[in-house]
């Protein structure tokens, strides 16, 4: 996993230009979001989002530009560092589904998704985000509608547990054997 300091800095130099740090708190976070969906193990950066009362935000980075309504590359200068091929093909193809929409779509969009409305329902302000809730939410927006970025996926595939218990071998009526031994083996370790 990489810092997400060093995914902020990325994502300054890739834009050019200082933007709102409610703009880059929501580019970090779906970028966080959809390289878990597209790594399906791991999210980019170990850092959960937090519900924050402007949406999901990433603390580390929030420290850094605390008080600065614009920021710019140069505020994270330091932290510029080598990510992946596959994080960057990720960050560079968030950039450019949600690089279209306006800071305060972008808002909006946040707080309309289950992920955020789930964590500030549970307790307004500062809650840490649910690493499988983004995954299950995001990978089914990958699934059920052509409105997101075109993410590559890894071979592995996560599905919600209604769809699941829903696939069952023809022959005798239970899900496929490697399913159910890879859902059990999950189960074990699912909340990041």
């Amino acid at each position: 996993m990489t810092n997400p300091r060093n995914v902020a800095a990325y994502i300054l130099d890739a834009v050019g230009e200082e933007i709102s740090s409610y703009r880059l708190q929501k580019l970090l976070y779906y970028a966080d979001a959809w390289f878990l969906v597209a790594n399906g193990e791991r999210p980019l950066f170990a850092e959960a989002p937090i519900a924050y009362e402007n949406g999901p935000l990433i603390y580390s980075v929030w420290k850094l530009h605390e008080r600065q309504f614009k920021v710019a590359a140069a505020n994270f200068a330091q932290h510029r560092a080598e990510l992946s091929t596959e994080e960057m093909d990720v960050i560079d193809e968030v950039l450019r589904y949600y690089g279209r929409f306006s800071t305060k779509e972008l808002v909006d969009r946040t707080h309309a998704e289950a992920p955020y409305k789930e964590a500030w329902a549970k307790h307004p302000h500062n809650t840490r985000m649910s690493i499988s809730l983004m995954r299950e939410f995001y990978s089914e927006q990958l699934v059920a509608s052509d409105q997101h970025p075109a993410i590559r996926t890894l071979t592995r595939t996560y599905l919600p547990a209604t769809e699941f218990i829903d696939l069952a071998d023809e022959e005798n009526g239970e899900p496929p054997a490697e399913l159910v031994a890879a859902y059990r083996s999950r189960r074990g370790r699912s909340e990041a």
